[in-house]
Order: C-alpha cells, then sequence, then structure tokens
C-alpha cells in the first residue's frame, strides 16, 4: 500500500489504544505505538506515511523536515496549536486538523461534577477523612442558584441543559451572540453580577488570553464560585488566588492550570475550597471512542480524495 493510503498514530495513550480495539478496523492501513519517547523515535515512527493521528506528543519544524510523505496532521483533540508547529506545517503544505465536539457531554458534566463538589465541600471533607479528622462546611445547594455560562458551544449548551434540569436558573453570554436557546443570553457585566456559579467554555484564541481578570473577578458576585475546564490561559490565576484568599470568591472548580502539572508548591494547590481535576474534563471511553471515530473518518475522506487526485 503506497504512502498516500498509509496513517500512523505515533503516541496513543492506553485509553486511545483501547478505543481503536474496540472500532471496526479503518479502510486505510493504520499503524499504532504506544506513547513515543525520544524525537528520534518518534521521527522514525513517522517515515513513509502520509497522515499521522497524533494524541498528544509535540510535532515541531525540525520533526516535520524530516517526514517528507506527511501530507496531513489529525490531532486528537481541539488544543492543536499548544502540540503542533502550524507555521511550519503551513510552510510545508500539510493540513492540520483537530476534532471538536467530540466529548461536549463528558466536559459538561465534569464542569457540573465541580460545582458540586466544590458547593458541597467534597474536597476538603475527603481530604479530612483519609487524614482520619471529621468536618466540612457545604456552601449550600445548587438548586435555586443562578448559573451563568460564557461560551454557548457544544460544551456551554450541554451544560446549560444539565444545570436547568439540576433546578438552576441558566444565564449566558456568547462572544458571537449565537446560542440554541438553551438559556437566556445576557450581557457579559449582567452575567457576571447576578451568577452563583460561572463556568468558562471559551476558546483559548488571543481575544481570549485573561480573559477573566482581575477586574471581572472583581465584578463577580460576592461569595461567587468560578468553574473552568475550558483552557487555563482563559483566567488570571494570581487575580483568582487574591479573590479567594480575601472570600469574595468562596469556591473554584479547575481543571486546567498555567503549567501541567502545576509545581509541587504551586499556590493553586493550597488555595481554600478549590477541587483541582489533573485535565481530565475530556476524557471518558465514550468520548474517546468518539473522538477516534470522527477520526478515522477524516483519514478516510483524506485517503480517498488523495486517490482520485
Amino acid at each position: 500500500m503506497s504512502a498516500a493510503q498509509s496513517a500512523v498514530c505515533p503516541d496513543a495513550t492506553a485509553d486511545v489504544i483501547a478505543a481503536i480495539e474496540e472500532l471496526d478496523p479503518p479502510r486505510f492501513a493504520l499503524r499504532v505505538y504506544p506513547a513515543a519517547g525520544a524525537v528520534e523515535e518518534l521521527i522514525e515512527r513517522l517515515q513513509g506515511h502520509a497522515v499521522v493521528i497524533s494524541d498528544g506528543t509535540r510535532i515541531d519544524a525540525a520533526v516535520l523536515a524530516q517526514c517528507s510523505d506527511l501530507r496531513a496532521i489529525v490531532f486528537l483533540g481541539t488544543g492543536v496549536d499548544f502540540y503542533i508547529d502550524r507555521p511550519a506545517c503551513e510552510r510545508s503544505g500539510i493540513l492540520l486538523e483537530g476534532i471538536r465536539g467530540y466529548g461536549d457531554r463528558t466536559v459538561a458534566e465534569h464542569a457540573f461534577a465541580l460545582m458540586l463538589a466544590v458547593y458541597r465541600d467534597l474536597g476538603s471533607q475527603q481530604e479530612l477523612m483519609r487524614g482520619g479528622g471529621w468536618g466540612g462546611m457545604p456552601i449550600g445547594e445548587l438548586g435555586g442558584k443562578t448559573l451563568g455560562v460564557v461560551g454557548l458551544g457544544g460544551v456551554g449548551t450541554e451544560l446549560a441543559r444539565l444545570a436547568s434540569g439540576f433546578g438552576m436558573k441558566v444565564i449566558g453570554w456568547s462572544r458571537s451572540g449565537t446560542g440554541d436557546g438553551a438559556c437566556d443570553q445576557v450581557e457579559l457585566q449582567q452575567l457576571l453580577a447576578q451568577s452563583d456559579v460561572v463556568s468558562l467554555h471559551l476558546a483559548a484564541v488571543p481575544g481570549t488570553a485573561n480573559f477573566i481578570d482581575a477586574r471581572k473577578i472583581d465584578a463577580m458576585k460576592p461569595g461567587a464560585v468560578l468553574i473552568n475546564t475550558a483552557r487555563a490561559s482563559l483566567v488570571d490565576e494570581r487575580a483568582l488566588l487574591k479573590a479567594l484568599a480575601s472570600g469574595h470568591l468562596v469556591g473554584a472548580g479547575l481543571d486546567v492550570y498555567e503549567r501541567e502539572p502545576p509545581a509541587s508548591d504551586a499556590a493553586i494547590r493550597a488555595a481554600p475550597n478549590v477541587v483541582l481535576s489533573c485535565h481530565s474534563a475530556w476524557r471518558s471511553p465514550e468520548a474517546t471512542r468518539e473522538l477516534v471515530r470522527r477520526a478515522y473518518a477524516r483519514v478516510d475522506e483524506l485517503v480517498a480524495e488523495w486517490r482520485i487526485q
């Protein structure tokens, strides 16, 4: 089979390998390797393949320069530019794409789980219990509280539906001003001022860097909770820590961080009433299977196009 009909996943994690084994074999030739080690090993794995299905290995200009057969990279997720050198791909004529929408429900459920964990003080109670202690101070009930959803794409819309079903009042704001009617849309300042919980669901683009800064945190309702399962770059972490320390915000649920993993002595690890997860909001067997299925479908389209060129 020619290189144009061949793909490789050089860095599959255990859950991606499990998803591949559960799905029907793709209609194109596919080699799958566990997570790559040295750069030289990665380059060797990429040789002779037209498509890379990337699970998170960094691929820079130096690597791309040694892969003459490569025509496309399909990244398993949405954070393409964090891992792949897009300008180098463009210079080399290599198509670069991510996959969206595969885990909307999974991420929304994780955001909701963080909300519940913060409101019910589950993080502190588990720490006390494991240390032999006893206690806890839940904030209250989510039912009847106002959730502000910042970003009404697939994840934000799913979260709005979940929260509405849980008895919360849901309001939302979208950069584009669009949405599918899952909640009432309001101006951002109104959302910040009225919401008991603010959950972020924006993409990391130049216009959203430090989107939630000190000024916007000050504009949030006193006693509110901030949830971030999107991108760390959306939030000024220092301003968040200050607001938590002062009590202006009574808690936060975070799945993403400026540095991943955060340093063992990072201030965010010790912040009061913060529930932390390990950038795992997107991770579930269901979402991973859908992710791989969509990657297969896209690679199959590309190979079919190349066959008739």
